[in-house]
């Protein structure tokens, strides 16, 4: 893997685009589509091409195309060198996200802890449309985390939402999605399974009844739900500690056409 990544960073530089800049945002375009449409050959075809460009915005999509093209078949070790040259030039939450999700399952804790505190700094300092939220950033990098068997590192995150539920009370999903955090179902979901390899069942089942009764009519019956589906799940098979297949799709091109 290691000899892969440097043939990509050491091989010859991309000659600088001898196409107008109407021309490199039509391939910009065609490369955004063929990532959506997973023809994976013709998106490194464009991106190598568009990281060369003289248009700094063009350039950076480029390396965002070329980090999610790996990301997208779980190469993440070749995904992540793309993200950490493209976060530092764009100072976006969502780019240096990227590099929290990438590194996280690479294997690379320390790296993925840096570039969360960067993201949620650049989330801090505002002037993004669009961005992550900060409750957003802590779900999917609890299920990134949860992925790679980390479950006592996400149990930090989830102990951050769960504060951040509570506070609130309200879980109704208009509201939540207004405010651009995550809809509580999809955080119950991603507690159970990370509760599931506590160790004490029903200790873990206590915590989710306590903060059930902190949230309204509705998040009761979510917690409920989840209580039910932690136990159904402990008791048909004891979990196992072990990475799932694939973790939560980074941060998509900004400006072009994200998930758990």
């Amino acid at each position: 893997m290691w000899d892969r990544i440097k043939q990509l960073w050491h091989r010859k530089a991309p000659q600088a685009l001898q196409l107008s800049e109407g021309e490199q945002r039509i391939m910009l375009e065609q490369a955004t589509q063929a990532l959506a449409a997973q023809q994976y050959e013709r998106v490194e075809n464009f991106a190598n091409r568009l990281v060369a460009s003289e248009f700094p915005d063009i350039a950076q999509s480029g390396l965002r195309l070329m980090g999610l093209l790996y990301f997208h078949q779980q190469q993440f070790d070749l995904a992540l060198p793309f993200f950490e040259k493209l976060a530092p030039q764009t100072g976006n939450a969502s780019d240096w996200f990227n590099v929290v999700t990438a590194a996280t399952l690479a294997g690379d804790q320390p790296r993925a802890e840096a570039a969360f505190e960067q993201a949620t700094k650049a989330h801090e300092s505002g002037g993004e449309a669009q961005a992550l939220s900060v409750p957003m950033m802590h779900h999917l990098y609890a299920c990134a985390l949860r992925d790679k068997g980390g479950y006592a590192q996400a149990f930090e995150h989830v102990q951050v939402l769960r504060a951040i539920y509570e506070k609130l009370h309200n879980t109704d999903p208009r509201f939540l999605a207004l405010r651009n955090l995550p809809q509580l179902d999809a955080v119950l979901e991603m507690m159970v399974d990370v509760l599931a390899h506590s160790g004490d069942i029903p200790e873990a089942v206590e915590w989710l009844q306590t903060f059930g009764s902190q949230l309204d009519a509705n998040g009761q019956q979510l917690a409920l739900q989840a209580i039910a589906r932690l136990q159904a799940v402990t008791k048909a098979a004891p979990p196992t500690r072990g990475a799932a297949a694939a973790g939560p799709a980074p941060e998509q091109e900004q400006q072009q056409p994200q998930s758990s």
